[in-house]
């Protein structure tokens, strides 16, 4: 979750950056999947399809 957070360039709920204090839903409206492979860790942001949320 830390790298994850820390690829952010913004602020989001609990996550507030002092150096990004701004929330941007343009460039990181994205839950971010983790993987862990044996070379290492790999992060991948997957839009959330705003569609699909109810009003």
């Amino acid at each position: 979750m830390t790298v994850s957070a820390k690829l952010r360039n913004e602020s989001r709920g609990a996550h507030y950056r002092e150096d990004h204090p701004s929330q941007e839903d343009i460039h990181w409206k994205v839950n971010m999947e983790t993987w862990l492979y044996e070379e290492g860790l790999e992060v991948k942001p997957i839009p959330v399809l705003c569609e699909n949320l109810p009003a």
